[in-house]
């Protein structure tokens, strides 16, 4: 049987969180072995909740067979956490992903200077510009330009840096089967072609508000720094940059003006001690 049907059968599992899959797997080695532990053997493991050991003990199959079947229609590819080629980058933060679901070409992350570029959705026109231009830069550097896809600042970073004709990576929060927003149908299809689209989520996985502070932690997991464009004081963006903090990356921020509402985020990060950049070299030579 395939081990990919044990990994899937345990990431599905509703009610089980990512923190006792990350024991179980330390604690059993392989998902096949957590499959075929009884209850007693399974608490062994770690306390776990009467709602997780009746979860555990469903011995269904269906849901990681309809995720395979999913996977070979869209030409998904499956990487799990003890594969060779999972980004070890990724690996060592907090929380990593058991099971990554990726199209196009999985990227050489560890040997990359990869940089997030994350910023408003309803980012200012100077905000946009400077998006593309900073992403067009870094790719022209050598860097590679991870994003959400997301419209405004993240789109425009994986455009600039994809005239460039350099890899890109994108992260969702959504399966790889759904194109969200719409409008970024093209966009996804490029990012295949040039580099790869990454998600955590099966196929079909709706891009609810809830998975993207989540899938945030994988895009600056993937990379040696964050840079923050355009970020109002609550944003999505300020979680991305804590995140790195907190995984020892780098934060990178584009001054704005003062008295703009949409800057005060991104300039209270350069207070803070993020690095002021004018342009890609200022985050790429940082890595030279």
């Amino acid at each position: 049987m395939s081990q990919l049907r044990y990994w899937i059968w345990l990431t599905t599992i509703p009610g089980v969180s990512l923190r006792t899959q990350l024991r179980l797997i330390e604690h059993f080695g392989a998902p096949e072995a957590v499959f075929l532990a009884d209850r007693e053997a399974l608490t062994e493991a770690g306390p776990l909740s009467e709602q997780e050991q009746n979860a555990l003990s469903c011995r269904d199959f269906r849901i990681a067979d309809q995720v395979l079947e999913d996977c070979r229609r869209e030409k998904i590819s499956i990487l799990t956490i003890q594969d060779a080629a999972y980004p070890q980058r990724l690996r060592a933060i907090d929380m990593p992903p058991l099971v990554l679901y990726y199209q196009g070409t999985l990227l050489a992350f560890d040997a990359l200077p990869a940089i997030t570029v994350v910023g408003s959705r309803n980012a200012s026109g100077y905000g946009l510009m400077t998006a593309k231009q900073l992403g067009f830069q870094m790719a022209a550097c050598g860097g590679v330009v991870v994003s959400g896809a997301a419209k405004g600042i993240d789109s425009l970073a994986l455009e600039g840096a994809l005239s460039t004709g350099a890899p890109v990576a994108a992260v969702l929060g959504n399966g790889l089967d759904i194109v969200y927003p719409y409008e970024a149908k093209s966009l996804y299809a490029d990012v295949r072609r040039q580099g790869c689209l990454i998600s955590e989520y099966v196929p079909g996985t709706k891009p609810l508000s809830g998975n993207f502070p989540r899938r945030n932690r994988i895009m600056s997991g993937l990379s040696l720094g964050v840079l923050v464009v355009e970020a109002p004081q609550r944003s999505g963006s300020l979680i991305t940059a804590s995140l790195a903090n907190e995984q020892g990356r780098d934060v990178f921020a584009v001054p704005g003006t003062i008295d703009t509402a949409a800057f005060i985020g991104s300039n209270g990060l350069i207070q803070e001690g993020a690095k002021l950049v004018t342009t890609g070299w200022d985050i790429l030579s940082e890595y030279e």
